[in-house]
């Protein structure tokens, strides 16, 4: 077979090919929807999102933290008048929910606020730790500008490094 009707034979059967595919293969179609102020996001400089084993979206900061429930944003505020800008979030094997602010404080949620999390002895970071991550220990570690920490429970709601 001269080697120019093998490609002519060779096009034509891509050709049909292509044309007994669907259509709908070709190209993957997303939804995307704004969020703001009317569904209750006040502060649009986002730092960081997470996903907790609930399902919420909890999503942080400049101006504070948000959980997204489907519907609406809500607002969560520390007890205390701390910095509302959030670095980094994360959720402990335990289902604890743990905030990291720009100023360096270290939060948890308890209900529907957040509490500063005591540690017996001083951790000084700037800009608060950008990292989290933990263990089935119940250990917390922080990736900050100097290194690594590592946070221990000692009793209730005491850590210590």
């Amino acid at each position: 077979m001269p080697v120019c009707v093998f490609r002519r034979c060779a096009l034509a059967l891509v050709a049909a090919m292509c044309l007994a595919l669907p259509t709908g293969i070709a190209a993957q179609h997303f939804a995307f929807k704004d969020y703001g102020k009317e569904q209750g996001l006040t502060n649009l400089a986002l730092t960081c999102m997470l996903q907790d084993s609930d399902g919420f979206l909890w999503v942080g900061t400049k101006g504070g933290l948000f959980r997204y429930d489907g519907q609406a944003f809500q607002e969560f505020r520390p007890l205390d008048a701390a910095d509302r800008s959030i670095m980094a979030l994360h959720q402990s094997a335990g289902g604890n929910l743990w905030v990291a602010t720009d100023d360096g404080r270290l939060l948890q949620r308890r209900g529907d606020h957040l509490e500063r999390v005591v540690v017996d002895e001083a951790i000084e970071f700037q800009h608060g730790p950008n990292i989290f991550a933990s263990d089935q220990q119940n250990r917390l570690y922080l990736a900050v500008q100097k290194g690594l920490i590592r946070l221990e429970g000692a009793s209730g709601d005491h850590y210590r490094l």
